[in-house]
């Protein structure tokens, strides 16, 4: 006689997993917050030691060295707080295709001289509230994790439009990065915008869930798609202001 076979739920998985996010972001924002204070100090300390350091070439070239290094740590600080969602935010009134041509130079900086950058923007393109600071982060994260997937030589395209509107739902503007990196695979997929580790123990992928905690806190929405042209496709969506 057979009998019928139990399936096993996932729903205790499910809720301890979103448990250990909720922990893992939560020591994310503390090591943040401890290490952008620290960090406030060194910067401002440093910068003040330039106009000091004016006539001592060598002491200024060790000097921007640490600075530069400062400002990297910096913004790795930032993406941890946008992961913990813990960013100080003021928002404001603004048009992306304004944030994302202001940002092209760093975007050109960050990817180097042999990735092929192609910026699209739709003129029609309604403004959306964000704070400016962190909307100009999320492009440069985007370009970040664009090198981290496809190396120092590929091509990456970013592009906005209108997303087509249905009844009942809330426009939104659209964000569309494309880079020639290779996609995940699907069993990636659904925990692609949080941190992980490899096999050296250092936690990787940091700048998308930076990107991704930018979008979430201004209401937005980000998922992962095979690109048309057979890389990494990543799309956000920001509601329009009224």
């Amino acid at each position: 006689m057979s009998h019928p076979q139990r399936v096993p739920s996932t729903a205790g998985h499910e809720h301890s997993t979103a448990d250990r996010l909720d922990s893992h972001r939560h020591m994310a924002g503390r090591i943040a917050h401890d290490l952008n204070n620290y960090l406030t100090a060194i910067l401002g300390y440093g910068e003040l030691l330039e106009g000091l350091l004016a006539q001592d070439p060598r002491a200024r070239g060790f000097l921007k060295e640490m600075l530069q290094a400062s400002g990297k740590a910096q913004d790795f600080s930032r993406q941890l707080q946008a992961f913990s969602g813990r960013l100080l935010m003021d928002p404001t009134r603004a048009n992306l295709n304004d944030v994302l041509l202001d940002a092209e130079d760093d975007l050109v900086d960050i990817l180097g001289p042999d990735v092929d950058l192609r910026i699209e923007t739709d003129l029609r393109l309604p403004d959306v509230e964000i704070d400016l600071r962190h909307a100009r982060s999320m492009f440069r994260w985007l370009a970040v994790d664009a090198v981290a997937a496809m190396g120092e030589k590929g091509s990456m395209r970013i592009s906005t439009s209108v997303l087509s509107n249905t009844v009942g739902d809330t426009p939104w503007v659209l964000i569309t990065s494309e880079d020639s990196g290779a996609p995940p695979a699907a069993s990636n997929r659904l925990c692609y915008f949080e941190p992980y580790v490899q096999g050296d123990g250092m936690p990787k992928g940091i700048a998308r869930t930076g990107v991704a905690g930018v979008v979430r806190q201004h209401g937005g929405r980000i998922e992962l798609q095979n690109s048309e042209r057979g890389g990494r496709c990543i799309r956000i969506r920001l509601p329009v202001v009224d």
